[in-house]
């Protein structure tokens, strides 16, 4: 599909369904809790287990890579929330990449992605 088409994102999302369901039948590691946002995966798995759950993700089909983050200091980003543990319970802020530079463009700026297409006259 191609990128922008109307109906990437709903075969993205099913494809990314399908994938979650069936490797997780197969998985041979306990899925604590998961979470997905299109193409972001939110996992909880015992620590020693991610290498065997990426394998197994990355084995469904070959053009179908994913890559990991691993917990950090007890916490980790997942899209714009830092998710860290407090003993048993999972607690979460507001989170930037370290690459945000916090600016924002006008709309009423001329570009050539919201600029009015001129009709020729006659």
């Amino acid at each position: 599909m191609p990128m922008g088409g109307p109906l990437s994102p709903i075969i993205a999302d099913l494809v990314m369904d399908h994938t979650i369901s069936t490797v997780l039948q197969e998985l041979p590691v306990e899925v604590i809790g998961m979470t997905k946002y299109v193409d972001d995966l939110f996992c909880m798995i015992p620590a020693g287990s991610v290498d065997t759950m990426l394998q197994a993700f990355n084995g469904f089909h070959d053009r179908i890579q994913f890559t990991v983050e691993v917990e950090r200091d007890g916490g980790i980003p997942y899209l714009d929330t830092y998710i860290s543990r407090n003993g048993r319970n999972l607690e979460s802020r507001w989170y930037k990449k370290p690459s945000v530079s916090d600016r924002m463009l006008s709309s009423t700026l001329s570009t050539p992605c919201n600029k009015k297409p001129e009709l020729p006259l006659g």
